[in-house]
């Protein structure tokens, strides 16, 4: 790891434990009558979804539909994306394809932490990738089950509010406020419900038996666990927690034959929206409905599978390569400092590309 990998992991783990800091007294602060205070706790997503059904749109678009946005690397100093249209479909089954350092990953890094302006604040999303250092700290199951960022926060809650009524016959509350703390945990007991958070385990459990984890494997700490098995810890996670929107990042990294099956048959049956980084053309060609390239700092979108936008966009490339021939034997001789001369200079670049490709 270079130096400036470690001063943003450095960086990262700081925020996240600001972030930690600030939850805990946010939570001893919470005013437990109130269901308002409550949601303060909930994870962004699930406060902006409450605050949008307070309006009564209960109807919660799962569109992403940006006009113009532009993504640049992480100092400034370089643009990847420029003023281009973001635009993904509930349900959707997409693929992003683009040369290495075109901003594929930085692009999920961005959508998963908030970062591009406009994005629907009520999406959940979630990013898949290799396990960070911080994931590293459990076993396997209890990876699995505590990656759902709501279900931990209802846990927490349902247990606060459990005490409060539990012990209500001693602190003897108002009967106002003995009321509200039982209608809340009501309400929290329905919320875990709707996520299917009381069989966690159970699900979390059968999901990590297919991936090859036995009850021995899934009480194991993750940290020894080969690079193969983390990454299917990560895949359990990611369709344990079923986001609105799951983004996953070169997933068959270190995966057996059989995992990437399973990961296949999973991605076939997913309710949300997918995203799908990947150099395993099979999975592709078996799972993508759609594409998004990114070329020449845009994303175009093609409405098509895998193996029908590679055919189209070969004959997209080769129609493009004969035209700049015709312009280079054209402007042979152009001046380099005239805009001819610049365009020449950017036709034969892509050229080269091109049949370097």
């Amino acid at each position: 790891m270079g130096s400036g990998d470690e001063h943003s992991s450095e960086i990262l783990a700081k925020d996240r434990a600001e972030a930690a800091a600030k939850w805990d007294a946010a939570f001893k602060a919470c005013d437990w009558t109130s269901q308002d205070s409550i949601i303060t706790l909930f994870p962004g997503y699930a406060q902006a979804q409450h605050e949008l059904r307070k309006q009564r749109k209960n109807n919660l678009s799962k569109v992403v539909d940006i006009e113009s946005f532009t993504l640049k690397t992480p100092f400034g100093d370089q643009v990847l994306l420029q003023s281009t249209p973001l635009k993904l479909e509930p349900h959707s089954r997409q693929c992003l394809y683009g040369h290495n350092s075109s901003g594929k990953t930085l692009l999920f890094t961005n959508i998963s932490e908030g970062k591009i302006k406009d994005f629907p604040k009520h999406l959940h999303v979630h990013h898949c990738k290799e396990l960070e250092t911080h994931e590293l700290h459990d076993t396997v199951l209890g990876t699995v089950v505590n990656s759902h960022p709501l279900r931990n926060v209802l846990v927490k809650v349902e247990k606060k509010l459990q005490e409060l009524v539990d012990g209500a016959e001693e602190s003897k509350p108002a009967s106002e406020t003995l009321e509200a703390w039982k209608t809340n945990l009501h309400w929290i007991k329905f919320s875990m419900e709707s996520i299917q958070g009381y069989n966690a385990e159970d699900r979390a459990g059968k999901m990590l038996r297919v991936l090859g984890f036995d009850d021995v494997g899934q009480a194991k700490p993750v940290t020894a666990l080969s690079g193969g098995l983390r990454m299917r810890v990560a895949l359990a996670m990611a369709f344990f927690i079923e986001a609105d929107l799951l983004l996953l990042d070169e997933p068959t990294n270190h995966l057996d034959f059989p995992s990437v099956l399973w990961l296949e048959n999973r991605l076939r049956g997913y309710k949300g929206s997918f995203l799908l980084v990947s150099h395993d053309r099979e999975l592709l060609n078996n799972v993508c409905t759609q594409v998004l390239l990114i070329e020449d700092k845009q994303i175009k979108y093609y409405a098509m599978g895998f193996k029908n936008f590679e055919v189209a966009k070969a004959k997209e490339d080769k129609k493009k390569s004969e035209e700049i021939e015709k312009f280079l034997q054209k402007n042979q001789n152009a001046d380099p400092s005239t805009m001819q001369g610049r365009l020449k200079a950017e036709k034969k670049e892509w050229t080269e590309k091109y049949y370097a490709k």
